[in-house]
């Protein structure tokens, strides 16, 4: 069997373990129906890391540090959703089995469609990855966001 779905972005950690830093306030709190969290609050160092690397992507400029939590997985795993930290640098990313939408919170990268122009993304900027998506992303500045992936 391939890859699941948390394999492609992270571990998926215990759920409310991690404090608004010196607040005393979850960054995340699981309720009966609802999930929430704030992700662009939660310290780094409570987010694994591990290398950017297959199936997810392929770096271009050396070993490129990431930083996820995956907050909520489907029953069927076809959808997910977490926080994503990513090190400076460039990277190849191919969507053939999975989509993704993000919303950048901190940070800047330009996403370059194959055969396109290279748009850029900053705190605040969304973007949808469709299936099929090629091409490369440049990581300027350490960038957070706020990812859901999806699988057909």
């Amino acid at each position: 069997m391939g890859a699941s779905l948390t394999d492609e972005v992270g571990e998926t950690g215990s759920l409310g373990a991690t404090e608004v830093a010196g607040t005393g306030v979850p960054a995340c709190t699981v309720g009966l129906m609802t999930i929430t969290y704030r992700a662009g609050e939660i310290p780094a160092a409570d987010l694994p890391s591990k290398p950017l690397g297959q199936p997810s992507a392929e770096p271009l400029t050396g070993e490129i540090t990431t930083r996820s939590q995956v907050f909520f997985t489907s029953d069927d795993e076809k959808i997910l959703s977490g926080t994503w930290e990513c090190e400076p640098g460039a990277s190849r990313w191919e969507f053939l089995t999975r989509g993704e939408i993000i919303h950048v919170l901190s940070g800047r990268m330009t996403v370059q469609r194959d055969g396109e122009e290279g748009v850029e993304l900053t705190a605040g900027s969304s973007a949808v990855f469709e299936l099929g998506w090629q091409g490369v992303w440049t990581v300027h500045e350490t960038l957070r966001k706020v990812f859901v992936v999806y699988r057909p």
